[in-house]
């Protein structure tokens, strides 16, 4: 390289300079990924929105460590974006993943990042949910707090247990229900 040269002096895809008929000038382009990303998909909110509808809904994500939910009822909170989902190891030694949210006014039903519970609480109408995600009570239902079709939280997230680390798909508005079954 020239000790004149500068950095203007530089052009993506870089070109060495090589002599015509040489074999370095002849070798054929190779795209091997090295191109530099145009600076806006790190802060262009159409470049996000894209990746919310295209790209985090068929990627796995990280959400806990088995360690993290250690025994049942521990609990983690894992945040992607917009959305709050809750990592809890059950009676039975497996572990399942909801969206934090009452299925009655989409308010939180946990507070905390981590911690153990036996249950998780909506702080609207107080309606109380397991660990296992089914509706377990309901204060003033008589008072016209309805909960017809309500079963359980929000809805399952698809998770999926791998070396140890909990992954769950980008999560949704609709209800999942699909379980995936333990394999530690």
């Amino acid at each position: 390289m020239r000790n004149d040269a500068k950095v203007d002096d530089f052009r993506f895809p870089l070109d060495l300079g090589a002599p015509a008929g040489s074999l370095e000038a002849k070798a054929p382009h190779i795209d091997n990924g090295l191109d530099i990303p145009h600076p806006a998909r790190y802060y262009s909110r159409e470049f996000m929105q894209k990746e919310w509808l295209h790209l985090w809904p068929r990627v796995w994500l990280l959400a806990a460590a088995t360690s993290d939910v250690a025994e049942p009822g521990d609990f983690t909170l894992f945040q992607h974006g917009h959305e709050e989902i809750i990592v809890v190891r059950q009676e039975d030694a497996t572990i399942k993943a909801f969206f934090n949210a009452c299925p009655h006014r989409g308010n939180r039903v946990c507070q905390v990042d981590r911690g153990s519970a036996s249950s998780f609480t909506c702080a609207f109408h107080s309606w109380e949910f397991g660990c296992d995600g089914k509706l377990q009570k309901i204060v003033d239902e008589e008072k016209g707090a309805a909960s017809e079709g309500v079963d359980g939280i929000a809805g399952r997230v698809p998770r999926e247990l791998r070396d140890g680390q909990n992954e769950c798909r980008a999560a949704y508005a609709q209800r999942v229900d699909v379980e995936l079954e333990n394999r530690c």
